[in-house]
C-alpha cells in the first residue's frame, strides 16, 4: 500500500470506512434476528455476537500493526477505539436529554454492570502485568 498515491489511498480508506458502516448496520440487524431465534435476549446477543463481530476490525488492525512492529499504531488504535465509543455514548446521552440518559432509557442495569465489569477487568489486567 505504501507505493500507492495519496488520492488512491484516501479513496481506499473511504471505501473501507463506508463498507464498515454498512456492515455494522447489517451486523446489528442480523444480531437482532439471531437474538430472537436463539432466545439469547438483547443483552446477551449484543454482548456475545455483536461485540465479538464488531471488534474484529479493531483486532485485525491491532494484530497486523503489532506484527509489523508498528506498536504506536497498535496502541493508538486501541485507545482511539475506546475514545470514539465513549464519544458516541456521550452524544447519545446528550440527544436523550439530561433527565433521561441512555442507560436510563434502556430500563435495565445490564449496561451499567457490563461497564463496571469492563473497567474492573481492564484494571485487573494492568495489575497482573505489573
Amino acid at each position: 500500500m505504501a507505493g500507492l498515491g495519496t488520492p488512491l489511498l484516501v479513496l481506499v480508506f473511504g471505501a473501507g470506512a463506508i463498507a464498515t458502516w454498512v456492515a455494522g448496520i447489517a451486523l446489528s440487524r442480523t444480531t437482532d434476528a439471531l437474538d430472537v431465534r436463539l432466545g439469547l435476549g438483547d443483552e446477551l446477543g449484543g454482548l456475545l455476537l455483536l461485540a465479538l463481530a464488531g471488534s474484529l476490525p479493531e483486532v485485525a488492525i491491532t494484530v497486523s500493526a503489532a506484527a509489523q512492529g508498528n506498536l504506536p499504531l497498535a496502541a493508538g488504535n486501541l485507545i482511539g477505539g475506546i475514545a470514539v465509543q465513549t464519544m458516541v455514548l456521550l452524544v447519545c446521552d446528550l440527544a436523550a436529554g439530561p433527565e433521561r440518559p441512555l442507560t436510563f432509557l434502556v430500563g435495565r442495569l445490564t449496561p451499567c454492570s457490563r461497564g463496571c465489569s469492563s473497567c474492573s477487568s481492564s484494571r485487573a489486567s494492568r495489575w497482573v502485568r505489573s
